[in-house]
């Protein structure tokens, strides 16, 4: 249960992220549907039916071409490393891939190495987003967000991550009796955002977040 709900919390988290990215696509998407609309207005039906038929078609690769990429990016887990197209981290034998998390997330790693019943809740996850703004500009719009959602934020600042300037959130949340502490890290490499969410129970974060910067060390641009 503390294994799910770590996770539903992550992939809650960088949801809003996401959906700030998305809705660019859509409305260009959607830009696209009317331009082509108007065009085919000035055809015959006869024309009109073909063209439906292609968009159908084009439609569906793009589609199928999503799904690709989306699984190449949830298998990117070779051996102990897990890579994408723009970074790496090194996973030692304390997590495991949760393969369940979700399309919005580029991977979530659970804890495995448990003692203690509440460690099971530990968990990070990273995301990669296409996203035209700075992680401080971001900062503000997301406390927002987070509040909207029921998160108590803690603090907000600017640090250091692996040599990178980041950006910092710290919230708390409550949920089924359980409180747990989550750090949003949002770091840049100049073209893309990177948010990089670590969580664990309240009681033993200290101890649980030592076990995530293990790991989080070795991550570095590619």
């Amino acid at each position: 249960m503390k294994k799910l709900l770590c996770a539903l919390m992550a992939a809650t988290m960088l949801l809003s992220l996401a959906g700030c990215d998305k809705s660019d696509k859509d409305k260009s998407s959607a830009d696209s549907s009317s331009a082509s609309a108007v065009d085919s207005d000035s055809k015959d039906e006869s024309s009109d039916d073909e063209s439906s038929e292609e968009t159908e078609d084009e439609s569906s690769d793009d589609d199928s071409s999503d799904l690709d990429s989306t699984s190449e990016i949830q298998s990117g887990l070779q051996g102990n490393v897990y890579e994408t197209e723009d970074y790496k981290v090194e996973i030692n034998e304390k997590w495991t891939l949760n393969e369940s998390a979700g399309d919005v997330l580029d991977c979530t790693f659970n804890y495995t190495d448990i003692e203690d019943e509440n460690e099971a809740a530990t968990c990070f996850g990273i995301q990669t987003i296409d996203y035209a703004i700075t992680p401080e500009d971001m900062v503000d719009q997301m406390v927002s967000t987070y509040e909207s959602y029921g998160y108590k934020v803690l603090s907000t600042e600017s640090v250091k991550f692996n040599g990178n300037d980041a950006q910092e959130i710290m919230m708390e949340m409550e949920s089924l009796g359980i409180k747990l502490i989550m750090r949003q890290t949002l770091i840049s490499d100049g073209e893309k955002i990177f948010a990089i969410n670590s969580t664990a129970v309240e009681s033993i974060y200290d101890e649980m977040i030592g076990e995530i910067d293990k790991v989080l060390a070795s991550f570095e641009f590619v």
